[in-house]
């Protein structure tokens, strides 16, 4: 999951705002070939002197994906893309 916030860094952005800083290069990084304990590292390292405060899992996750978008994330993840598109699919089907 974190991977996918990863993925729309404007609104990562807008939630940590002042502070709130990628590594360099980052943008170039393909996010589904980041193992976990180093998504983890770059979003402690990336919002440590923001105003909310280092990232956390159960403070910070949810909010963040009640405002994150979708499409960028889908352009950046084809899990994701698949995840959303399987999605759309199954409540097609149940709600016609």
């Amino acid at each position: 999951m974190e991977s996918w916030l990863l993925a729309d860094l404007e609104t990562l952005g807008d939630f940590y705002g002042k502070g709130f800083k990628l590594p360099k290069n980052f943008s170039k990084v393909r996010l589904e070939g980041i193992p976990k304990n180093e998504v983890m590292a770059i979003l402690e390292k990336s919002t440590s002197r923001t105003g909310k405060g280092t990232y956390s899992k159960g403070k910070h996750s949810f909010k963040i994906l009640m405002i994150v978008r979708p499409e960028e994330v889908a352009k950046k993840s084809p899990w994701a893309r698949y995840f959303l598109e399987t999605l759309r699919e199954k409540a097609e089907e149940f709600c016609g």
